[in-house]
């Protein structure tokens, strides 16, 4: 099975504003959708053409303490529409979805019948991009930069504009992302920051630096377009054991867990990862992190199964 995500590009350049939690269920479902047309899973799909999705509820929600916020998500995606446009007289919006319903692990989802044929449009391309790096991100701007990093890596340039960037992450309405600054701090240089420090870890294969082109004279002009050079380990700087779910519920749990508020903690964090990858072992870490969750110091826990079963 491949361990990719490949979205349409009409999607992955549509306008719209989802939290974490929203976006990793989308890419659940364009994951399952695309399964679905290699031929390897079945979707269910009703009298009405409803398609019914079922998602581990461990891979939207890994420590699993934030219910609340999932059914928000859940809740916001039904009021939501996906707004794509191909030009002035092509145009589609509409719900995403019908309905969730979450009950033993397994999150089950409602999409409506007209959404399926944007989610796998092929006329127009696609964007792969690792479902390991994007489920792992913990910011939504980082996804969506990833995303849009992905589709035009095989350039390594993207050029866009301040307008269009707060258009496509739906931001055009609000007061303070119209300052421009507001939107370098909060949006751009959040999404390099995250992105940049998971490639210099080897848990990602992209990452951007980007320049400015200015109206006027100096650096007083208005920013009137954005250059973003794109970094793309083409061979993979993630491993194939890397791309897999469990390799992401290790990585979160560790995330958490071992907070790098000291040196020891991140090395620790960094060169265990890259050993579990070496190693093969990520099933195996995944099951040790499982169990880590329920003892009283999860960190020590994984830390002393990990140094006896892996060496670690």
């Amino acid at each position: 099975m491949r361990k990719e995500i490949i979205q349409p590009n009409p999607v992955t350049m549509a306008r719209y504003q989802y939290n974490v939690f929203e976006k990793r269920i989308m890419y659940q479902v364009i994951a399952q959708l695309q399964r679905e047309m290699r031929g390897e899973i079945k979707i269910d799909v009703s009298l009405f053409g409803d398609r019914y999705f079922r998602i581990p509820y461990k891979l939207i929600d890994p420590e699993q303490k934030s219910y609340s916020k999932v059914r928000g998500a859940i809740d916001a995606l039904r009021k939501k529409d996906l707004a794509i446009t191909h030009d002035k007289d092509h145009w589609f919006t509409g719900g995403l979805v019908n309905w969730g319903h979450l009950k033993e692990g397994v999150l089950t989802l409602s999409l409506p019948p007209a959404i399926a044929p944007f989610l796998l449009e092929l006329a127009t391309g696609f964007t792969a991009y690792s479902s390991v790096v994007v489920m792992a991100l913990q910011s939504t701007y980082s996804m969506r930069f990833y995303e849009w990093l992905s589709r035009f890596r095989d350039t390594g340039k993207w050029y866009t504009t301040p307008d269009d960037l707060r258009e496509m992450l739906g931001l055009s309405d609000s007061k303070t992302y119209q300052h421009y600054a507001r939107l370098k701090e909060h949006v751009i240089d959040v999404a390099q920051k995250e992105l940049h420090e998971l490639y210099t870890n080897g848990q990602s294969d992209i990452c951007f630096s980007y320049t400015e082109k200015r109206k006027g004279r100096g650096r007083g002009g208005q920013v009137h377009e954005l250059i973003f050079t794109i970094f793309w380990a083409e061979k993979g700087k993630l491993a194939d054991a890397a791309k897999t779910e469990d390799y992401y519920y290790v990585a979160h749990f560790m995330r958490t867990h071992f907070q790098a508020k000291t040196d020891d903690s991140k090395q620790y964090v960094d060169k265990a990862l890259n050993r579990i990858i070496e190693l093969d072992a990520t099933r195996r870490a995944a099951e040790i992190a499982e169990k880590a969750k329920g003892k009283e110091n999860p960190a020590a826990y994984f830390r002393a199964v990990a140094k006896k079963e892996l060496g670690i």
